[in-house]
């Protein structure tokens, strides 16, 4: 079913059985291959950032004694640090805290692998892996697996000391895509999950007995799955500290990877060989939107040679990793280091992350006239500060704010940001210290009524918008769209407009000028993929503050340029970059 060992695995020169230890986005499995060929397989990676998983399972059997270069010499992470330098690649450690996808057991030791974690459907969480190997998922909610965890963790550390192992090192929570919705492995509908879940209702009771409505230690269906969740991040947050804890300052902090094709929906889809390449792409974007670090390298080999193999390597392997993971080390290649373009900043909550933006409409406007050019911070916490890009406009749902939100909404607006709040869902208490700000400051509010009530409020440089996002609920598409439009003009966003044929996805980043290119502000890369079957044309009206650089990457693409003009034609499954320059 897998070819030889011969067999071209992508066209970056790897064989089947390299890819084996090099599934994707520079993700090298030590594991899998013998340490004495180590020098020679991480020569092969391209790029100079190696990403190496820490295979819990690999260094212990029991949970109990750990080995690290005491025994096999495949578990000698300083020896592997070593040769990378020697070969001038980078290794950053990702160490897991959560079950994993690619490994058995989900990545923990064999004698802790008793309790299956299960789907809300009550079926063991399983994943099939590029391979066609079956990894079933174990709990995370057995206190034993905690403890064994808590004891490896601390193994690590002290190995990382005593070694003088100087590299990165990144907490990793492995995800899934439900719908919009990024999903962790760690959960589970399983009776452990059960067990401890009734554990943790009892404590909250004893603490407080009016945590809980009525008191009872059997909640109500609606707020059982309000406390689940609860659970499920209060056990989220036991791993993700305890690794913080002991690892100290050799920590970076922890970062999310959605696994593409992992969740439990797309199983039968990945069973009987149905998967799309053109579906995991929207996958791949919308990770990078919220600052996840997607991941390809458990998909099979003949969906990694299509488009989402040229997107992987496009977009993650080429300065994403850098940016995401690295940017630091690389203070003197700012100019040189392509990050995501954004004009938006979508703040919300996870329990209306799905809906809230649909339902006003704004995320129909943003796909359509600025695809991906956003960032979206999904239960988490926007903080000001004095070196805040203020070039981003923050959008707001009234539903996820508190105090500290609102003052520093505020402060962002002061200092001459744009605001856009949809103030459905908003705390009566913050709506009227908005009105008192207003007054304090002398603010002229300008009302205006087109489809909601709108509120335009200017602040030197600082301008806010609110709106009431429910009364667009109801209205017809188009004119949600003619509303995104005015309002987003007030804030004189300076963006190329796109009309792309269906099957192009796009991606655009952007850097500094350098030296050499002062004339410009900056300098946008857009990038083109053709996920079809077919021959697609495109053509790219560039507004007069653009002007067309090169194109990269132009293989198997015609393009054809006149003043202001760029017509490309894409053959099927390629990809084709184009670098413009913005000026005042």
């Amino acid at each position: 079913m897998l070819g030889t060992d011969m067999d071209v695995a992508s066209n970056h020169g790897l064989t089947r059985d390299d890819d084996r230890i090099f599934p994707g986005e520079n993700w090298f499995f030590y594991w899998k291959t013998s340490a004495s060929l180590w020098q020679s397989k991480m020569a092969l990676c391209p790029g100079t950032t190696i990403i190496v998983p820490i295979n819990w399972s690999f260094h212990s059997d029991t949970g109990e004694t750990y080995d690290f270069a005491q025994h096999r010499p495949e578990t000698h992470l300083k020896k592997l640090c070593d040769i990378a330098g020697e070969l001038g690649k980078e290794i950053i450690f990702f160490v897991p805290v959560s079950p994993v996808p690619y490994a058995p057991n989900g990545g923990i030791p064999h004698l802790l692998a008793r309790n299956h974690s299960l789907t809300q459907e009550g079926i063991v969480f399983s994943v099939v892996d590029q391979e066609e190997s079956l990894h079933k998922i174990y709990s995370f909610f057995d206190t034993r697996v905690f403890q064994a965890y808590s004891r490896f963790i601390k193994t690590l550390h002290r190995y990382v000391v005593d070694s003088g192992i100087n590299a990165l090192f990144w907490g990793f929570e492995s995800l899934y895509w439900n719908g919009r919705e990024s999903v962790s492995f760690i959960e589970d509908s399983s009776k452990v999950f059960d067990q401890n879940f009734t554990r943790f209702l009892k404590a909250k009771l004893e603490n407080d007995p009016k945590s809980l409505e009525g008191g009872a230690i059997t909640p109500r269906p609606e707020e059982e799955t309000a406390l689940k969740q609860e659970f499920t991040q209060t056990i989220r947050d036991f791993y993700a500290e305890e690794l913080k804890k002991t690892m100290g300052q050799y920590l970076e902090g922890i970062v999310g990877v959605p696994f593409l094709g992992t969740s439990p929906l797309e199983m039968m889809t990945r069973v009987f060989k149905q998967e799309s390449s053109a579906f995991y792409s929207k996958q791949m974007t919308m990770s990078m939107t919220r600052n996840l670090l997607p991941s390809t390298i458990l998909l099979p080999q003949n969906i990694k040679q299509k488009s989402i193999g040229l997107m992987s390597r496009d977009l993650i392997n080429s300065n994403y990793l850098k940016w995401r993971l690295s940017p630091g080390r690389y203070e003197g290649e700012e100019a040189s280091l392509y990050g995501p373009l954004r004009f938006f900043q979508l703040i919300s909550v996870k329990s209306n992350a799905q809906n809230i933006w649909i339902r006003n409409g704004i995320y129909q406007y943003l796909h359509a006239k600025f695809p991906w050019c956003y960032e979206e911070l999904v239960d988490q916490r926007f903080e000001f500060s004095e070196d805040n890009n203020l070039s981003k406009v923050l959008v707001i749902s009234g539903s996820s704010i508190d105090q500290n939100q609102f003052h520093q909404m505020l402060k962002y607006f002061m200092a001459g940001g744009g605001v856009i709040l949809d103030r459905s869902g908003i705390q009566l208490p913050l709506l009227k210290k908005l009105e008192v700000f207003l007054m304090e400051n002398s603010l002229k509010v300008e009302r205006v009524q087109f489809l909601t009530n709108i509120h335009h409020i200017t602040l030197g440089e600082g301008r806010m918008i609110i709106i009431d996002g429910q009364q667009l609920v109801q209205t017809p598409a188009e004119e949600k769209m003619a509303f995104w439009e005015k309002l987003v003009s007030l804030f004189n966003l300076k963006q190329i407009s796109l009309d792309l044929p269906e099957g192009i996805e796009c991606f655009w980043r952007a850097r500094p000028a350098r030296p050499q290119e002062l004339k410009y502000e900056e300098v946008r890369k857009l990038s083109l993929f053709n996920t079809t079957s077919y021959k697609k044309n495109i053509v790219i009206q560039l507004p007069k503050s653009f002007v067309f650089s090169r194109l990269i990457e132009p293989s198997q693409v015609q393009v054809k340029t006149r003043q202001g003009t760029i017509e490309l034609e894409l053959l099927p499954q390629v990809q084709v970059s184009i670098e413009v320059g913005v000026f005042s």
